[in-house]
């Protein structure tokens, strides 16, 4: 099975601070990859190379994905324009006007949000923020899909809800990439268990429950 990304030795920080280094991930299509460590080991910054959002300082990324999904932390989002919730998700459509609004008023209802698309997006608590973005990432049907802690502000039937969403889209094709404290999260599918610390990373394959 080809790889969708691939870090050959790789360093990531910003400026002259190192967070990680000798990095090599091979992460193949159609995988569902778990990300854990420490706060502050170096999670987030290891998914933002992922997603092309923090170059490597020395190594190599390689993403062999026509688009990424991209789902921040809920207290990294931004809520400098006054938009409503319906247009955030809607973004993730390749559709537009009328059928763009009824994806994304069918995405949040799965995700428990019936009924949210009017309200304004950063008038949202940050675990509704979180769900719209996840509704929205699961739109735009991206080959890799990146979540960087998705459900650590939701509660259980909502983190239920995201994580079966997001089964369904690795059941599809895609590429799964996440952070997660949940040990729950990390059995509820066979996945690649990616473990970030002491300022590397070490991979294992992780069973489902049976």
């Amino acid at each position: 099975m080809t790889a969708i990304l691939h870090m050959r030795d790789v360093s990531l920080g910003y400026g002259d601070t190192h967070v990680l280094s000798g990095v090599n991930l091979k992460l193949p299509r159609g995988a569902f990859a778990t990300v854990v460590g420490a706060s502050g080991s170096g999670k987030s910054t290891l998914l933002r190379a992922a997603a092309g959002l923090l170059p490597a300082l020395s190594g190599s990324i390689e993403c062999d994905a026509r688009e990424v999904a991209w789902v921040p932390q809920s207290e990294s989002m931004g809520l400098l324009h006054p938009v409503n919730v319906a247009e955030v998700v809607s973004a993730g459509s390749a559709k537009h006007g009328r059928l763009a609004r009824r994806e994304a008023e069918a995405a949040l209802d799965s995700l428990g949000l019936s009924g949210f698309g009017h309200r304004r997006f950063d008038q949202l608590s940050g675990g509704q923020r979180q769900r719209a973005l996840v509704a929205r990432a699961l739109l735009q049907r991206a080959p890799l899909m990146i979540l960087d802690e998705p459900t650590s502000a939701l509660d259980d039937e909502s983190a239920a809800r995201v994580r079966h969403a997001v089964a369904e889209h690795v059941q599809e094709g895609a590429t799964v990439l996440y952070t997660t404290h949940s040990h729950e999260e990390l059995r509820t599918h066979e996945t690649i268990q990616i473990v970030v610390e002491n300022g590397t990373i070490r991979m294992t394959e992780v069973p489902a429950w049976t």
